[in-house]
């Protein structure tokens, strides 16, 4: 009598985080997958950012240029601040 075992759910396995592979060196050793997931992360930060810069630069301001740029640089440092700590 044959056991029939169910086919296993892809959303039980454990991913790669992604962000600490690439750091690491291990692009290669990412599925197609992971990788487009990475490009998506990094081109959305970027257009995130480059709204925040060409929103507070478009009216010559350098005020809101510069609170712009720290506005930015908050959230990344909490995002990776959270991620490092999801990491460990």
């Amino acid at each position: 009598m044959q056991s029939h075992e169910p086919a296993p759910n892809p959303l039980d396995s454990t991913g790669k985080y992604v962000w600490r592979e690439v750091s690491q060196g291990r692009w290669q050793q990412l599925r197609t997958v992971q990788k487009i997931e990475f490009v998506i992360e990094v081109i959305f930060f970027l257009a995130l950012f480059g709204a925040f810069l060409y929103g507070a630069y478009s009216g010559g301001r350098l005020v809101g240029f510069g609170l712009a740029f720290v506005g930015v640089g908050f959230l990344l440092g909490a995002f990776f601040w959270l991620l490092g700590r999801k990491i460990r």
